[in-house]
């Protein structure tokens, strides 16, 4: 009796085993948005990142860097060693979809005291409300070379917008 229970037992756990396997083998096959990105693509980001800069660009510059006003809703930042781009001029007290995406390497945003991972190709998202007056700070937190401890963007709230 107590061989066909070890059989029984090793069956079963062969069996668990092979299901489990052909489980991972199908979710492995299937195509899994980026969920902390909303599931928005790499091209999909950099369409919205040079619509918002056409549409948004105020003629002005930081360090080379347009800063844009962009409507309310999504906003773009691409990270690249060792800015952000571009400059962001939101309006006072609205609420925006923050989108945000390395371009060459291993990045984190600290935005507004929430981090961020940035993976190149990868999309992240944040929902970001724009204080009343000030700026809102963004910067790298994951060390990207030497020239990491600059790589500080621009977010800054324009009142009587």
């Amino acid at each position: 009796m107590r061989e066909s229970s070890g059989s029984a037992t090793r069956f079963g756990a062969i069996a668990l085993l092979l299901a489990t396997a052909g489980l991972l083998a199908f979710w492995l096959t299937q195509s899994h948005p980026n969920d902390a990105g909303g599931g928005i693509t790499a091209q999909a980001f950099a369409a919205g990142l040079e619509t918002m800069v056409a549409a948004g660009d105020t003629g002005r510059r930081i360090d080379g860097t347009p800063v844009v006003h962009p409507k309310q809703g999504d906003i773009y930042v691409r990270a690249v060693r060792w800015a952000f781009y571009p400059a962001l001029e939101l309006d006072p007290g609205q609420s925006y979809r923050l989108y945000l995406m390395s371009e060459d390497g291993v990045h984190s945003a600290v935005v507004a005291g929430r981090e961020v991972m940035l993976l190149p190709g990868q999309v992240q998202m944040l929902t970001l409300r724009a204080p009343q007056d000030g700026h809102v700070p963004i910067q790298c937190g994951e060390y990207c070379g030497l020239g990491h401890s600059k790589m500080i963007g621009s977010i800054e709230v324009a009142p009587g917008h």
